[in-house]
């Protein structure tokens, strides 16, 4: 599903520096990304996103090279085959729960509107606890009731791959393991490949395999 070869990424003005020389992740396979602050998780999943390019080697997702793509293909890409979910939850104020959570089909024509897709908008939410502030705006909802929106949101296409940032950093144990159980269950039931960023150990045990980043880029400057 993912192959990494020989990347280098770099942000203008700055220190921090991005190395890796090989990475593959499986088809429906699930990975728990770690590392400590800074190592450059979120930015590796904005690579394989296509929000970023790296300035050397070659990023392929499903087969395709993400940096082959112009801006428009590979907008259009990320909207058809990933999901995303951040860590600053990136919910628009002036739009309901229920409009938040199928965004990727009001903002291209790559994906369609219908009736199974508000089903399973609401199926989400009723799995995640929200179901009750569907008409409700972003500012009436607490922290963690956000950050679900922010997961609905990442799985309501059914994508290939799933890149999820920290997405149970502000939920208490209960609504962690609810989270962390939605989106393993439900990656699971459409064959969708998992790479989620974590500081939280003894969440490693639920995925596949784990990467430590800071290990992967430090076997890349050898």
């Amino acid at each position: 599903m993912i192959r990494c070869d020989k990347i280098r990424f770099a942000y203008p003005n700055a220190a921090f520096d991005l190395r890796i020389d090989s990475l593959e992740v499986r088809k429906s396979e699930t990975i728990a990304v770690v590392g400590p602050s800074g190592c450059g998780k979120t930015t590796l999943l904005n690579l394989i996103a296509g929000n970023l390019l790296p300035q050397t080697g070659t990023i392929s997702v499903a087969d395709v090279e993400i940096g082959s793509l112009k801006l428009g293909e590979r907008q259009k890409f990320r909207i058809q085959k990933i999901g995303m979910i951040s860590q600053s939850f990136d919910l628009l104020d002036y739009l309901t729960v229920r409009e938040n959570i199928t965004l990727p089909y009001r903002v291209s024509g790559a994906l369609k509107m219908n009736r199974a897709v508000k089903k399973v908008c609401e199926a989400m939410a009723e799995r995640t606890g929200i179901v009750q502030h569907l008409e409700k705006l972003p500012a009436q909802l607490s922290t963690g009731e956000r950050q679900r929106v922010a997961v609905c949101r990442g799985l309501v296409n059914q994508p290939e791959l799933i890149l999820a940032d920290e997405p149970t950093g502000n939920l208490d144990s209960e609504n962690q393991d609810r989270i962390i159980s939605l989106l393993l269950e439900e990656a699971s039931r459409i064959g969708a490949t998992v790479m989620m960023i974590t500081h939280e150990r003894v969440l490693c045990d639920r995925f596949d395999r784990s990467l430590d980043l800071l290990a992967l880029r430090r076997e890349a400057s050898k």
